[in-house]
This record gives structure tokens, C-alpha cells and sequence, in this order.
């Protein structure tokens, strides 16, 4: 019996201070977990470790995979843990040294070199067949080489074999093996009267058709949009109330609203279907509508999240965004008549920003008043277009991965600005944001009916370490 234990490594989403990072679904750890049960069945035991849940720092994570002895140990990594990976992988083998590690995600997607020799071989791309592979060539007592969608060190140097194809269809995969997380760990953070505070994380498709310069998605799930069916969602979602209900779902598909018709249907099944779950997701201002989101409205969305990034025409220009700030007006004019929650997401020093067109940006989201804003300074992500724009004009201040966190100290200088002065802007745009008596009361008002305590606590200590 082969031994699979697959981890989410620790962070900090919120650096400071007080150190916040909310426990979130590791719903690819969960679909990895689905697909080799299904297709090894008998062959394997999996397991899932979720550090940040469990609250482990890389010493009792390390201490944790060592005491389980698994055979294999599959990491999933964004750039910001993949030096965690590494130092945890390098722990690990010193005590397992026949363990097989892997590491799979956006990072070791975009830059497989970087993590290996610390681990045995990165995938790059979607991991479910890949990681399948690599678990029958174990129990074959095989090599490695040669596994499309792999990456390995062998002789001194990485090969790299051919790219595996996408998953044509996404209704042949497994649904998420949440039973396997420890799902009672998880608590929405949403301003909502609710039963319970069960909370999951959802996919309903797989990639964007947009192609903004500073989005690393193309390499993990390609260019082109991959859709479930409706049928195959509904039946997650029944799977989902009969063995857990939760109260709230966050659908985290890169675009949600990309496919009108297809959403409309789904919000007409949810309602048919009786689900009393509230919702949310992320999606883009040119892909809403009052008939879209009125329906989504009345099927439980509670919640639309849109990366505006900037209110310069010019920067959205410059970034591919493809869409006009009067877009991005209409889009949140039409939230506000449907009594939508919204949470827009600011990117503060891209490339050509100069301080006339960063406080158009502050300005632009005063203007817009969404529910929540995020204001992140700018960091160019391997795999990214701008990664290679800013390491060709030397714009880098460090490539220590562990500070590549939209949140922290800014890893980059422009030719406008200094690191320590982006972080200042990152700072006055929070201040200028929150600190209005009209949004006080109406986050007090919301806390006061919901009776959201800990999460409004957990906003303020945010906002102090961010402002």
C-alpha cells in the first residue's frame, strides 16, 4: 500500500504584528486526493495536511510528515511558500530520504528549476494525472523520467518532459475529497446571519480567456475557459448539503460570470433546487449585467469580488485588462441596486505609475465605495508577463520568495518610485479608505446584526497592520 500525503504549506496572508492568514479549502489538494483514490483504489492511502488550518510552522510541519512516514509527499506551492516547500522538503529528507517529494501550483508550474534539487520532481500544469503517474510508477518500482507534465533532477541538471494536456472535460474528474480536510476548521469570514459558519471553497470551471499581464493562471490551467456542467455541479453541491450543509460557498473560478447563459441556468437550479446556501465570487466588472446580477441575487449571492486594479485608463491599457473605468462604474452601480456585497481589489505601483495616477486610484475607489476594498502594491509573479518587464529593467529589490506577498514590504522599485514610498501609498490608501465615519457605522451596523465579532476583530487587526 503506497502512502500519499499531500500538504499545504504555512503562511502568512497579512504580514505584521498580528500575522493573519484565515484557513481556506485546499480544494486541489482535495481533487488531487479524489482522482488517485479513484484511479488507484486499493493501491493507496491518502491523507491531506493542511498546516494552516492545523496552525503548524515549518518545524512541526516538517516534525508531522515524518512521523506519518508516507511514501510520498506532494506540496502544493504559490511563489510565496515555495521556499517553505523547499526548507520543509530539504527537513523531510533528512529523516525519510526514500520518500518521494513533489511539488505542484503556480510556482513550481512557472519556474520547476527553482524547486528541485530540495524536492525529487515539480509538475507543471493541472497535477491529477500527473500525480497518478508518478504513484503507478512507484508501486511498479519504475523511473520517473518521461512523465508528461514533469519536471526532474537527474545527472546534475533538471529535464523537463513533454507538457501533459489539459483535462478536455471536466466532469470526468472525481468530486473534491473534502471528507479528507478537516472541513469543521473552516469559517466563512462574511457579514451574514447564518445557521452555522460552515464554509467551503468551490470550482465550477478551470481557466480565463482574459489575458491581463500580470495573471501567472495560464500556467497551471491554460488560456482558454473549461466548464462543468450544470448537472455535474448540482450534483457536488447535493453531496455537499447532505454531508456537511454548509452555510456559505465561495466559487473560486478565475472569472465565474464568463459564460452568461451558463450562469443564469446554474442560479435557476440553485433556486429550483432549494439550496439555502449564500455565495460569492470573483469576476470582472464587463461581465455583469442587472438581469445577471439580479439573478444571482436572488439565488444567494451575497457577495461579487472584481479586480479593478487601477483608475488610470492608461494603466489598464497597459496591463491588457480590457475593460473602461465607466464599465467598472456600471458594474458596481448595478451591485448597489441589488443590495450586493462588493470587494474590489486595487493594484497600487504597476510599471508606468506615476502619483498623479495613483491617487486617481484611490480617488476611483472613494468613488466607487465598494463593500470592502484590497490595496496591494504591485508584485510581478514568475510565469507572468511582468515578470520578465520587471527583471529585464531591473525593477526587482529582492527574489527572496518569502516576500513576494501582496501585503508586505514591496519587492520592487519603479522608475517613479521608491519600495518604502509604494508601501506609504499602500498605507494612505487604506487610511483614506476605512477611516471614514460613513463606512464605521456601516461596518458596526453589520457586525451588530450578524453578530460577525470575531470577524470584524480580525478586519481591524488587518487594517492596522496594513495602514
Amino acid at each position: 500500500m503506497l502512502k500519499v500525503l499531500l500538504v499545504q504549506p504555512p503562511y502568512v496572508q497579512v504580514p505584521g504584528k498580528h500575522r493573519q492568514t484565515p484557513p481556506d479549502p485546499p480544494m486541489g489538494l482535495a481533487y488531487l486526493a479524489a482522482y488517485i483514490q479513484t484511479r488507484l483504489a486499493g493501491k493507496i492511502e491518502v491523507q491531506i495536511l493542511d498546516a494552516i488550518a492545523e496552525r503548524l510552522d515549518e518545524p512541526l510541519l516538517a516534525e508531522d510528515i515524518i512521523e506519518r512516514k508516507p511514501h510520498v509527499v506532494g506540496y502544493t506551492s504559490t511563489t510565496l511558500t515555495a521556499n517553505v516547500v523547499k526548507r520543509v522538503a530539504r527537513q523531510v529528507r533528512t529523516r525519510l530520504p526514500d520518500a518521494f517529494q513533489v511539488a505542484g501550483g503556480a510556482h513550481p508550474s512557472s519556474m520547476p528549476d527553482d524547486m528541485l534539487p530540495s524536492l525529487d520532481a515539480a509538475v507543471i500544469g493541472e497535477g491529477e494525472k500527473t500525480l497518478c503517474d508518478i504513484c503507478e510508477r512507484l508501486l511498479a518500482g519504475e523511473g520517473m523520467s518521461e512523465i508528461p507534465g514533469t519536471a526532474i533532477f537527474q545527472d546534475g541538471e533538471t529535464h523537463r518532459a513533454i507538457p501533459r494536456p489539459l483535462v478536455d472535460n471536466l466532469d470526468d474528474l472525481p468530486f473534491p475529497a473534502r471528507n479528507l480536510l478537516p472541513m469543521h476548521k473552516y469559517k466563512h469570514e462574511y457579514p451574514i446571519k447564518s445557521p452555522n459558519e460552515r464554509y467551503s471553497t468551490f470550482y465550477t470551471s478551470r481557466g480565463c480567456p482574459w489575458n491581463c499581464t500580470f495573471c501567472a493562471k495560464d500556467m497551471i490551467w491554460g488560456s482558454r475557459a473549461r466548464f462543468r456542467s450544470p448537472d455535474n455541479i448540482l450534483a457536488e453541491l447535493e453531496q455537499m448539503r447532505a454531508d456537511w450543509n454548509p452555510s456559505y460557498i465561495f466559487f473560486y473560478d478565475d472569472t465565474f460570470t464568463t459564460h452568461r447563459r451558463r450562469v443564469l441556468n446554474l442560479c435557476d437550479r440553485f433556486i429550483e433546487g432549494r439550496f439555502d446556501f449564500r455565495w460569492g465570487c470573483l469576476t470582472r466588472a464587463d461581465c455583469l449585467d442587472d438581469e445577471l446580477v439580479a439573478t444571482m441575487r436572488r439565488a444567494g449571492c451575497e457577495d461579487i469580488q472584481i479586480g479593478i486594479e487601477s483608475g488610470s485608463e492608461e494603466i489598464l491599457r497597459t496591463m491588457n485588462k480590457r475593460q473602461s473605468l465607466e464599465t467598472i462604474r456600471r458594474a458596481f452601480h448595478i451591485s448597489r441596486k441589488h443590495k450586493m456585497r462588493t470587494k474590489g481589489f486595487f493594484l497600487l505601483g504597476y510599471f508606468e505609475e506615476d502619483a498623479e495616477m495613483l491617487r486617481q486610484t484611490i480617488d476611483f475607489a472613494l468613488e466607487l465605495d465598494p463593500t470592502y476594498a484590497i490595496f496591494s502594491v504591485f508584485v510581478p509573479c514568475p510565469g507572468t508577463e511582468d515578470y520578465a518587464k520587471a527583471n529585464k529593467r531591473g525593477y526587482f529589490e529582492t527574489k527572496d520568495w518569502d516576500r513576494f506577498n501582496f501585503y508586505g514590504k514591496p519587492v520592487i522599485h519603479t522608475d517613479h518610485f521608491s519600495s518604502e514610498e509604494l508601501e506609504a501609498w499602500r498605507r494612505l490608501a487604506y487610511r483614506r479608505f476605512y477611516l471614514r465615519p460613513g463606512k464605521i457605522l456601516k461596518y458596526a451596523m453589520d457586525t451588530l446584526l450578524t453578530g460577525g465579532f470575531r470577524r470584524m476583530w480580525n478586519n481591524v487587526l488587518a487594517f492596522l497592520d496594513l495602514s
